[in-house]
């Protein structure tokens, strides 16, 4: 399954600027939003870190994604900067036994977006499944 999202930068800096922490601490995780607060542009990184968010969302069957709240998808970063979903309660849940949830993002200019793919994990052959 995959879904893809894209995001203007400068609408998503029109909402914050008038919803504010409010809206930051609905959408996101304090660890999502300490990372964004580091860059120089942090709405470039909210941005894309929503649009990964809605590129999970849209992976699901709408059945699937019913219920789920914003933080429980946390886009997180791995050392070298490579984005990872790290899901918690019915977002989790929704991710059924044997998929992984994969992303990408990018950013440039006014747009951010994203790309998650729920791909299918290998899970190693008995020596009886291996074809000869």
């Amino acid at each position: 399954m995959v879904g893809i999202d894209i995001v203007s930068v400068s609408k998503m800096e029109k909402v914050l600027l008038s919803w504010g922490d409010h809206l930051k601490k609905k959408l996101f995780s304090s660890e999502e939003e300490k990372y964004c607060e580091k860059k120089r542009r942090p709405s470039l990184h909210l941005a894309a870190k929503f649009a990964a968010k809605e590129a999970f969302l849209k992976a699901l069957s709408r059945r699937e994604r019913d219920g789920i709240k914003w933080r429980e998808i946390k886009v997180l970063n791995k050392e070298g900067g490579q984005p990872i979903l790290s899901l918690s309660g019915k977002a989790k849940e929704a991710v059924k036994e044997g998929l992984m949830p994969h992303i990408s993002i990018s950013h440039t200019g006014d747009y951010a977006v994203a790309i998650c793919l729920l791909l299918k994990t290998q899970i190693p052959m008995t020596k009886s499944q291996i074809p000869i």
